[in-house]
């Protein structure tokens, strides 16, 4: 005897034959929304590829190194340090959020990235609006560090620059622009115009005080760059402190969401 299913497949094909026949129309509203689908998925994987593959290329310079370590409103320990010294060479920022304030009463919460300009960017390069270097638009000048800021925050404020804002209890000057920073998406979606200043000049504002969110990050660039290399420092670092609570991520993927 022969299956069911077979049985069944001769009246199957004279119902689709049928409903063809009845409304042709409707057949090709189906094919095409067939076709619309295959084609919005494949659009989708292809840009999901290419972002990722974008992403690796540019890695080292998306996140400051060949390897991130993060920690919240903890600093990393001298063993932890030493770890990282002894396998290339570190570059340290951290990062917050604060209120910038005007004589005036005028604020605005900022993102503060506080960085170490012989350090810092370990790969590409700061764009400040005037020309300059990070280090001197930094630097401390009668007895006030200097900031870079992101434009949109001399507009909040209707500041211009050479102008002081208070941002904890220390007072600076807004000596320039920030046009671009090389590892701006590895610090993820900001709430505030981005105020860059030296980790002194962080320390000096009293702004990490018990309570505060502080995101203190090492960015490792190894001795040996190879992708061997990198892997098992990664695995070294996760034997060696098993219990560091921190982020890690590294350039092959600095954005997993993409992996």
């Amino acid at each position: 005897m022969k299956p069911v299913r077979f049985v069944a497949l001769p009246f199957a094909l004279r119902f689709a034959l049928r409903d063809l026949l009845g409304d042709p129309r409707g057949f090709g509203v189906f094919i095409a929304c067939i076709v619309i689908g295959v084609a919005a998925i494949s659009g989708v994987s292809g840009l999901s590829r290419s972002l990722a593959q974008g992403l690796a290329r540019e890695g080292r310079t998306i996140l400051g190194g060949d390897a991130s370590f993060s920690l919240v409103s903890r600093e990393f320990s001298p063993e932890q340090r030493a770890f990282f010294e002894a396998r290339g060479r570190l570059s340290e920022i951290s990062l917050m959020r604060a209120m910038a304030r005007r004589d005036d009463g005028e604020a605005a919460l900022v993102e503060i990235k506080a960085v170490d300009p012989a350090t810092y960017p370990t790969f590409g390069a700061v764009s400040l609006d005037p020309d300059m270097a990070l280090s001197e638009a930094l630097e401390v000048r009668n007895g006030l560090p200097g900031v870079a800021v992101d434009p949109m925050l001399l507009a909040r404020l209707d500041a211009k620059l050479g102008e002081t804002v208070m941002i904890g209890v220390s007072r600076f000057t807004l000596r320039a622009i920030l046009r671009s920073e090389p590892d701006k998406l590895a610090g993820g979606i900001g709430f505030g115009p981005r105020v860059m200043m030296t980790r002194a000049a962080l320390s000096g504002a009293e702004l990490a005080t018990p309570g505060s969110i502080v995101r203190h990050v090492v960015r490792v660039t190894l001795h040996g760059g190879a992708d061997v290399d990198l892997k098992a420092f990664a695995a070294d670092a996760a034997n060696a402190f098993p219990q560091a609570g921190w982020e890690s991520r590294t350039r092959d993927a600095v954005s997993p969401q993409f992996s």
